[in-house]
């Protein structure tokens, strides 16, 4: 049996776009998870103690590596749910789908070689951080609302790694993965790690995000909690 984390009462935009990714789900079961804000709120809403970034948009990474056909199907039954696409730069790659109130995000992991095409031949974007959340994703069970169902999310140090691998995109709000950081150390416990060891890959991304946490002039404010995380975490991976 699969955990069950029950949401708060969420504005209707935020609502609206976890009902479409309980629906997604049903339709394609297997081959993509939550990323992105959204990952991080599902871990609050479990445990507690903190509030997330507000974000109202759902995020879905694709595991394209070991599913090539995982694109088509997600962008497929986005469209048959009554999504239309919008691409968040008129020149780049597609990214956004929405219906009314909802907005769903799709995106693949960067570098998996071929460009991957939606449904109508769209490229997506590619992000860093997606495999990284891929790669430690289960599945709880998520009541919105009325509405409940299963969805797949990563275990909370697929988020942090995941996270921390994004500060390498070029992004014109890298802050707000950096607050996301900061609530992802305040969740983490030792039980996590001892589930989740880390990789020397794993190292590789969390080590620069941990020195941006502690520049002073990063605008981001850690809770005790989260500083007891830091120093488990460089006790447990020293970096270079």
């Amino acid at each position: 049996m699969t955990a069950l984390v029950v949401a708060p009462t969420l504005l209707r935009a935020h609502e609206q776009s976890w009902h479409a990714l309980l629906e997604l789900a049903r339709r394609v079961p297997g081959g993509w998870t939550v990323i992105g804000g959204q990952m991080i709120h599902l871990h609050v809403w479990e445990r507690g103690g903190i509030t997330a970034r507000p974000t109202d948009d759902g995020d879905a990474g694709l595991d394209v590596r070991a599913d090539p056909g995982v694109a088509r199907r997600v962008t497929g039954a986005l469209a048959d749910m009554g999504f239309s696409p919008r691409t968040t730069s008129p020149d780049g790659p597609q990214v956004r789908w929405t219906r009314g109130e909802a907005t769903v995000d799709v995106l693949v992991p960067a570098a998996t070689g071929a460009e991957r095409l939606d449904v109508a031949g769209r490229p997506i974007l590619a992000s860093h951080g997606v495999q990284q959340a891929l790669d430690r994703t289960t599945t709880v069970t998520l009541r919105v609302g009325t509405v409940e169902g299963a969805v797949p999310r990563p275990r909370l140090v697929g988020c942090l790694v995941s996270k921390a691998a994004a500060l390498a995109n070029d992004d014109p709000r890298p802050a707000r993965h950096l607050h996301d950081l900061a609530v992802l150390l305040h969740l983490l416990r030792s039980r996590d790690l001892d589930l989740d060891p880390l990789t020397p890959r794993d190292v590789h991304h969390l080590h620069p995000a941990l020195r941006r946490l502690d520049d002073p002039f990063s605008g981001v404010s850690l809770t005790p909690d989260a500083r007891v995380a830091i120093a488990v975490l460089r006790q447990a991976a020293p970096g270079p």
